[in-house]
C-alpha cells in the first residue's frame, strides 16, 4: 500500500491541520511537518539530480517549500487549499519549481564562466523583475537561490523592506509594518533597485 492510500483514511485530519494552519495553529503545522517532510525530501532529491549540493540540498528545499506553504496560508494566499491533495500538489510544484531554480542557476554560473558581469546582470534583473511585480502566490518560488550576495549589500530597514516585498506585500502594507509612509516604501525601492543595478543611490 503506498504512502497516498495509507493518508487516505486520515484525509479529514489533514483538512484540519490545513485549517488549523490557516489560523496559525503551531500544532496543526507540526503535525504536517511530520506527516510530509520525509516524504517531501525524497521528492527533492529526485529534482535535484545532477545539481551541485553544497549550497543547497534536499533538506533545504523541502524546509523552504513547507515554510512558503505556511507563511501563504496565514496570510490568506492559498484559499483553495482544503486537503491533502491540494497541501501535496501544492508542495511538489513549489519543490519542483525550487529544484529548477538550483539547476538554472548553476547551469548559469557554468555557462557564464569568467563573464562573471553578465551572470550578475542576469541575477540582478531577476530581482529587480521581483520587485516590480504584483505580489502572487508563486513569488516567492522565483526568487533564485544564489542570489544572498544583493540582499547583503542592503542595510537596516532597507533590506527589512525588500524581504517584505519579495514576501509579496503590497507597499501599504509595507509601510504599515515598517511604520512609514507609502512615499518613503516607494523612494526605498527606487534606491535598493540603484543599488542592485551598481548605480549610485544618491543620484
Amino acid at each position: 500500500m503506498s504512502g497516498e492510500d495509507r493518508d487516505s483514511s486520515n484525509s479529514g485530519s489533514v483538512s484540519d491541520w490545513i485549517a488549523g494552519m490557516k489560523d496559525g495553529d503551531s500544532a496543526a503545522v507540526a503535525s504536517l511537518w511530520d506527516r510530509y517532510f520525509d516524504r517531501l525530501c525524497a521528492l527533492a532529491d529526485k529534482k535535484l539530480a545532477g545539481a551541485v549540493r553544497a549550497v543547497v540540498d534536499e533538506q533545504d528545499l523541502a524546509i523552504m517549500a513547507m515554510r512558503a506553504i505556511w507563511e501563504g496560508a496565514r496570510e490568506g494566499r492559498f484559499r483553495r487549499l482544503q486537503n491533502r491533495e491540494d497541501l501535496w500538489q501544492l508542495l511538489a510544484v513549489i519543490t519542483s519549481r525550487k529544484a529548477k531554480n538550483v539547476h538554472r542557476d548553476q547551469n548559469l554560473r557554468r555557462q557564464a564562466g569568467q563573464r562573471s558581469s553578465d551572470f550578475h546582470s542576469t541575477v540582478v534583473m531577476d530581482f529587480i523583475e521581483l520587485i516590480e511585480s504584483p505580489p502572487s502566490e508563486s513569488l516567492i518560488d522565483q526568487i533564485p537561490l544564489s542570489c544572498r550576495d544583493l540582499l547583503s549589500r542592503l542595510e537596516g530597514r532597507d533590506c527589512d523592506i525588500a524581504l517584505m516585498r519579495l514576501a509579496g506585500h503590497s507597499n501599504a502594507e509595507i509601510a504599515d509594518g515598517q511604520g512609514c509612509s507609502v512615499a518613503t516604501v516607494e523612494r526605498c525601492l527606487k534606491k535598493i533597485r540603484l543599488i542592485w543595478a551598481d548605480q549610485d543611490p544618491s543620484v
